[in-house]
């Protein structure tokens, strides 16, 4: 939900009695996300993170606080929510993110460029721009992804990937043994990288790409210079 004057103000009022540390621990949030509430850098909280801040600023609110619902007053009909909304942050900021002092999503609503809207999202969530040329055709530079921190990886998974250096790489995630891979989906561009399983530090955290957001006129142009085409495309060529 969007983080209206309202609950600013009430921010801002439990702020002149409280410390940023104390409001953090009564929500269970990181101090970063906290700051960017109140200085107007994060507009939006997820609803599950509202659930723990309403009860807090209740007392300083002017009004009765904002409420989510879900049918309308004759209880006959549905009331359709919006799409869920989550944080896009850009490859050179998800490096910037220490994972191990504070959560990728709560760094994400602190640093957002901007917010997307994605069907299939689920709390916890971070959408990152991707640049580069390493997943063409398929992904062209400027494709928003939405990436899912924590999730189990498997064989044939798209990832977003900070290695040791801080450097960050979108590749296709592959396990063996002893090692895992994380290869380009364009075998003619991008490297292919192994890591042992026993290395702790040769990569600072991997995420699972759950779903994309393409131009796809982009994505058409960009397949046609790698030189891929569709069906239909090949079909026309050799009836004409």
């Amino acid at each position: 939900m969007d983080i209206t004057p309202e609950i600013r103000a009430a921010i801002n009022k439990y702020l002149e009695k409280h410390s940023m540390s104390e409001l953090a621990r009564a929500v269970k949030m990181s101090h970063t996300a906290v700051r960017g509430w109140k200085s107007g850098i994060a507009t939006f909280i997820r609803p599950s993170n509202w659930e723990s801040l309403e009860p807090v600023l209740r007392p300083y609110m002017t009004h009765n606080p904002p409420t989510h619902p879900t049918r309308c007053e004759s209880n006959a009909e549905f009331v359709t929510e919006p799409l869920p909304t989550y944080p896009v942050i850009s490859l050179a900021a998800a490096a910037e993110c220490n994972t191990a002092i504070i959560p990728m999503a709560d760094y994400a609503d602190a640093n957002s460029e901007e917010r997307v809207s994605v069907h299939n999202g689920r709390p916890g969530d971070v959408a990152i721009r991707v640049v580069g040329d390493s997943m063409e055709p398929w992904y062209p530079a400027g494709t928003i992804v939405l990436v899912r921190p924590g999730a189990r990886l498997r064989n044939g998974d798209g990832v977003i990937a900070i290695l040791a250096d801080g450097s960050v790489v979108f590749k296709t995630y592959v396990e063996r043994k002893d090692t895992f891979l994380l290869l380009s989906i364009n075998e003619d561009n991008g490297c292919k990288l192994e890591f042992k399983k026993s290395d702790h530090f040769a990569v600072r955290g991997i995420y699972l790409v759950v779903t994309s957001i393409r131009d796809e006129i982009k994505l058409r142009e960009t397949m046609h210079a790698n030189g891929k085409h569709h069906f239909w495309e090949r079909y026309l060529d050799e009836k004409t």
